[in-house]
């Protein structure tokens, strides 16, 4: 089993946004509401929270373009981009309801597939990168 989690990954527990402490391959802790314990959770009962344009335009990130053509074989993209990173982009595909990271217009290779919907996934590519991971929600 592969880590899905790691240190201040953003996500849902029971219904309520946490931020990951610690996580291994089964188990992840986090503090409670009242930051005075933590509690540990099984990772499978761990949701991830969903890209959505209202959070990345709250960290920052700008709508750079809206691409649409009628043509068939084309799709429609919104790109976004955070002009305090490196020249990292995230196209979303309306087609797919799916984000492709893109670095200087290549896109990026990620492992298990180049598609990212969850913000932890945002977090693990920037964290990789050497950037600034955190993320306002």
């Amino acid at each position: 089993m592969k880590q899905k989690y790691i240190k201040d990954d953003i996500v849902y527990i029971d219904g309520s946004i946490r931020t990951i402490k610690q996580s291994d391959d089964y188990y992840a802790t986090f503090y409670n509401d009242n930051i005075k314990w933590q509690e540990v959770k099984n990772v499978n009962d761990i949701k991830g929270i969903p890209i959505t344009p209202e959070i990345l335009e709250k960290n920052e990130w700008e709508l750079r373009k809206h691409h649409k053509r009628q043509n068939y074989d084309d799709v429609e993209y919104y790109e976004y981009h955070n002009p305090s990173l490196v020249s990292i982009q995230l196209r979303y595909y309306v087609e797919e309801k799916t984000f492709y990271p893109f670095c200087y217009n290549n896109e990026i290779e990620v492992k298990g597939g180049n598609a990212i919907n969850w913000l932890h996934q945002l977090q693990h590519l920037l964290f990789g990168l050497g950037l600034d991971s955190k993320i306002n929600v």
